[in-house]
């Protein structure tokens, strides 16, 4: 019995997990490369979410992105 409740959560997780998958989502990388790209160089730039940035920080300081 304790066999079923092991195979029921990884079968459900097999089955799901390619629409799970955000390899393709590039929403975040996008919305940073067209604020890093119309900023001016020494640009002071205020974002009022999180998400936006640690999407500009990523974009910057990992991919490269934006003025050097």
């Amino acid at each position: 019995m304790a066999w079923a409740l092991l195979i029921l959560p990884l079968t459900s997780a097999a089955l799901n997990f390619p629409a799970m998958s955000l390899r393709d989502d590039r929403a975040a990388l996008d919305f940073a490369e067209r604020a890093l790209s119309q900023a001016a160089p020494s640009a002071l730039i205020l974002v009022d979410d999180d998400r936006h940035t640690f999407a500009l920080w990523y974009a910057r300081y990992a991919v490269g992105c934006g003025p050097t």
